[in-house]
């Protein structure tokens, strides 16, 4: 009699031990989504701060299609300058070479091209505006989708993963 309630009492802790373990991997699966949610919402709003203080930081919180569509928009417009072509001319310098340097410069904090350069990026980007509304991410893939949780807007801002970091894609936000 001993030996079935041992049995028994085994046979119940067994199965209760399955039943939490069967659990485990969608909760641990849950709270991976959660992370990666909140990584990407801190991203953009990391993003956003260094934006509205002109930080040239951000162009690291910029996915590489973003930095690269960025860099072609102000370069068609230099090219466009007589005193530009001109320059580049007298330099022997070559529009990848250019494209290559600026992008190097950009990445380096302290550099005075990107410093310049946010002066003038950052004019188009709303300042002094802090992001104290409940943000919410949708994540498909490397995508994710920021808006408000009760927004019924088109309103939403694009982040895509690139080297295991969220990063701020203005392509995402055009495709629809």
């Amino acid at each position: 009699m001993l030996k079935k309630k041992i049995s028994s009492a085994l046979a119940i802790g067994l199965c209760l031990l399955a039943v939490l373990f069967s659990f485990a991997p969608s909760t641990r699966a849950a709270q991976a989504k959660q992370s990666e949610e909140a990584a990407a919402i801190e991203a953009f709003i990391t993003f956003v701060n260094y934006m509205q203080k002109q930080d040239t930081r951000a162009w690291n919180y910029m996915s590489a299609q973003t930095q690269d569509w960025l860099l072609e928009t102000r370069l068609e417009l230099l090219e466009a300058e007589p005193y530009f072509q001109k320059w580049m001319q007298q330099k022997g310098i070559s529009r990848n070479e250019l494209i290559n340097y600026v992008k190097a410069e950009m990445s380096t904090p302290e550099s005075e091209i990107a410093k310049e350069c946010w002066a003038v990026i950052c004019r188009y980007f709303p300042q002094n505006e802090t992001i104290d509304i409940e943000l919410k991410a949708v994540i498909n893939g490397d995508i994710a989708v920021i808006s408000e949780p009760k927004d019924n807007t088109d309103d939403f801002v694009t982040m895509k993963k690139e080297k295991g970091q969220w990063k701020f894609d203005v392509f995402g936000m055009l495709e629809d």
